[in-house]
């Protein structure tokens, strides 16, 4: 028996940070070479909480109807940006929503199973037209980056 986590490709995230960085969630990445986890100090929630962000930008997920409320009214003093495929609370609240294409149905890509095994999907169908995935739109904004805030190849 395994609980259900989440919505679409929720254990993806945290097994790539895991092996990338060793820790699946509320990483701290501003010592640069050093990433930090200290759950109840780092997560999103918190540093919204505490209102320590000058900026916000929600990556496939719907913070707008899972975080607490004053986490989202903090948020919405500063820029917020959504990535997402999906209309949602995040999405209709946010400055800017870039929609990108559904991975396993408009662009190919991996997909974690809940029990962290990766799948690798096909396109199915075309995406709408100027929607891009999520991989080329990140890979734009890299190449648009100054020299000094590109991390190490």
């Amino acid at each position: 028996i395994m609980a259900m986590r989440g919505h679409y490709n929720i254990t993806g995230p945290g097994a790539v940070w895991s092996w990338q960085y060793g820790y699946p969630y509320c990483l701290d990445l501003t010592k640069k070479d050093i990433a930090y986890m200290n759950p109840g100090e780092t997560s999103s929630v918190d540093l919204a909480m505490r209102d320590e962000v000058d900026a916000f930008i929600n990556i496939g997920t719907d913070a707008g109807a899972h975080f607490p409320i004053d986490a989202v009214k903090h948020l919405r003093k500063h820029p917020w940006i959504t990535i997402d495929p999906n209309i949602n609370m995040a999405s209709e609240i946010s400055d800017l929503h870039i929609p990108v294409g559904i991975v396993g149905v408009e662009v190919p890509g991996i997909v974690y199973r809940m029990d962290n095994v990766p799948i690798q999907y096909r396109k199915v169908i075309d995406p709408p037209e100027g929607v891009i995935s999520d991989e080329e739109l990140f890979e734009r904004i890299y190449r648009r980056l100054p020299e000094g805030v590109r991390a190490e190849e």
